[in-house]
Formats: structure tokens, C-alpha cells, sequence
């Protein structure tokens, strides 16, 4: 029974192998076997005969190579924080390449996805210091104008205009300035929007272009404050309780009070829903000088 046992465990151990030809097949081989399979997005096993080289290479330069291809494909399959670990050990241990500017502009998109903009706009200034084409410094713009802070990223893409004038870069980065600016002069103010409803129910609405929740909050708050003053006139006129008139009031003064904060919140929603087109826009405009789409991957083959 044991040795029946040993046998059925040796079949199912060695029979995956033979049929991916681990046992004959020669690194090159391999490699361009995981590059087929990442390009038709099989991202998990691509993987997975990149790690069995990686194990077995007995090259440094092969162990890198793989290393790099773990980590781009893990980024292609948006699996971030596993890309970022593979591609950190590339660059611990591989010699200054063509590979080494790749690797920082996937560290500097796996950065945008997991919200670490500092690292981010660090390991683009590195890929813009190797290559200094203008693609780091851009892509750094856009993780700039995704933190909010447009007059400094704003300054990076005159840069770029300035640095590239006449290339495709220079264009892009002209397109996003406009579109910066496109959206800067937007924008709704949450505390005018707050400011302005307290004024008048649903004028702060009305100012951020949210037209239905203007009207419910003017019907709302006007109808329960004519209620508290037909109850009041009503109870000084027959000399009655006031109950009434104060549950009116309190409703009022609840409805009021939300559509004071409604007005902020509406404002605020409105410039997080444009500020989402407009960097939608942008990363089609530097899509195509760049080579990469945050999220999506390089245009680059393995």
C-alpha cells in the first residue's frame, strides 16, 4: 500500500513538469513561454515558470531578468504591493541596464495605485533622471494633481514644456495644463456652498449645480418654517399649546441644518466627481507618449 502510495505521489510530481517541459526545456525556452503567457494576460501561471526559472537559473543576470518580469507582470495582473516587493529585489541586485528606468516608472505606478505619492514621485524623478525624455516628470504631475496640489504640478508640466518644446511630450503636457486649469476654474467652493444655503435653503445646492437637491432642500425647510408659522398664528389665535408650533420649529431647524451640510458635501462631491474626469483625460493624454497607464501596464513587451 505504501509503495503504491510512493508511486501515485511521484506521478503527480514529476507528470506537471513534464508536460511544461521544465525538465528539458532550456531558460530561454522557459522565458519565452512566460512571455506568451503574460501577453494573453495567464498572468498566474506566467508567474509561476518565471519563479521556477528564477529558482533554478544559475546566472545572476537570468535570477534578475526574471525578477523584473515577476514584477512587471505581477503589475499587469494589478497585484501592487507584490510587484513593488519583486521589482525592489531587482534593483538590489541588478547592474545598471536599459531595465532599471522601466523598473522605476512600474515602482512609480504601483506607488499611484497603492496612494503612496511620495515614493511615487521619487521612483519617476529616478526613471527622469536616466532618461530625462520628459515621461517620469509627467507622470510625477499626475500624482501631484491626484494629492490636490495643482499649482505645484502645474510648474512640472511648464517644465516639461519649456525642456521638450516642439515634442510630443511638450504637447501632452500642455493638454494636461489646460485641462488643470479646466477644472480650477470649476470648481465649487464647500464653504461659500455652506455659506449661501444657510442664506437661503438649497442656494448652496444651487451654486454646485445640483439642481434636484436645491429644490428638495428649499421645499423641505421653507414648507416645515411656514408650518411652524401657521401653528404659531394658529395657537395665538385660538390661545392654544405651542406643542405643536415646537415640533414644527425643531423639524425646520433639523431640515435646515442637514441642508446646510448637504450644501458643503454636494460641493465637495461635485469637485471629487470632475477632479475623476479630469484626471481620466489626462492619463489618455499621456498615454500615448509615455508607454504606461497606471494600473494597466507598460506598452513595453517583456
Amino acid at each position: 500500500m505504501q509503495s503504491k502510495l510512493i508511486v501515485a505521489c511521484a506521478v503527480l510530481l514529476f507528470v506537471p513538469h513534464a508536460l511544461l517541459g521544465y525538465n528539458t526545456a532550456s531558460s530561454e525556452d522557459l522565458l519565452g513561454y512566460a512571455n506568451s503567457l503574460v501577453a494573453q494576460r495567464d498572468y498566474y501561471r506566467g508567474i509561476s515558470v518565471l519563479k521556477y526559472v528564477a529558482y533554478f537559473a544559475e546566472d545572476q543576470q537570468t535570477k534578475a531578468v526574471c525578477l523584473f518580469k515577476i514584477g512587471e507582470a505581477y503589475q499587469k495582473s494589478r497585484k501592487y504591493k507584490s510587484s513593488v516587493e519583486y521589482l525592489e529585489r531587482y534593483l538590489d541586485g541588478a547592474a545598471e541596464d536599459t531595465l532599471r528606468y522601466r523598473t522605476y516608472m512600474y515602482l512609480g505606478s504601483n506607488y499611484l495605485q497603492l496612494s503612496r505619492y511620495h515614493e511615487a514621485f521619487a521612483s519617476f524623478s529616478r526613471a527622469e533622471e536616466m532618461k530625462n525624455d520628459g515621461a517620469g516628470l509627467i507622470w510625477a504631475a499626475y500624482g501631484t494633481v491626484q494629492q490636490g496640489k495643482f499649482d505645484a504640478a502645474s510648474d512640472l508640466l511648464r517644465s516639461i514644456v519649456r525642456d521638450h518644446a516642439g515634442e510630443d511630450i511638450a504637447v501632452s503636457s500642455q493638454e494636461v495644463l489646460q485641462e488643470i486649469a479646466n477644472y480650477q476654474a470649476s470648481r465649487r467652493s464647500a464653504r461659500t456652498a455652506s455659506v449661501l444655503s444657510a442664506l437661503c435653503p438649497g442656494l448652496g445646492q444651487l451654486y454646485a449645480r445640483h439642481y434636484y437637491d436645491a429644490a428638495q432642500a428649499f421645499v423641505l425647510v421653507s414648507g416645515f418654517a411656514y408650518m411652524t408659522y401657521a401653528s404659531f398664528r394658529l395657537g395665538a389665535l385660538n390661545e392654544q399649546s405651542h406643542l405643536v408650533t415646537g415640533l414644527s420649529a425643531a423639524v425646520a431647524g433639523i431640515f435646515h441644518y442637514a441642508n446646510i451640510l448637504g450644501a458643503g458635501r454636494t460641493a465637495a462631491y461635485r469637485n471629487q466627481r470632475d477632479l475623476d474626469r479630469s484626471l481620466k483625460r489626462m492619463r489618455f493624454l499621456i498615454r500615448s507618449n509615455s508607454g504606461l497607464a497606471p494600473g494597466l501596464g507598460f506598452s513595453f513587451s517583456l
